[in-house]
């Protein structure tokens, strides 16, 4: 999870740097919609949560002394 976060964090300010900067090379380049931003953000990072929750947490239910026997 700390490296989704980290990755999302210079994601989103790559992203609000390089809209800036193109927007100064085409003048009819739309502005950026911050909440639309932070929201794609925030569902990328919730989908990330859920795909490190759930394998995680079935693994906890598992007895360590039955996994080690079935290797």
């Amino acid at each position: 999870m700390r490296l989704a976060v980290t990755g999302t964090a210079i994601g989103l300010g790559l992203a609000f740097a390089l809209t800036r900067v193109l927007s100064m090379a085409m003048s009819n380049l739309p502005g950026q919609d911050p909440l639309l931003v932070g929201g794609m953000a925030l569902l990328l990072l919730a989908a990330t949560l859920l795909a490190c929750w759930l394998p995680a947490r079935r693994a906890t239910r598992i007895d360590p002394i039955v996994a080690l026997r079935d290797e």
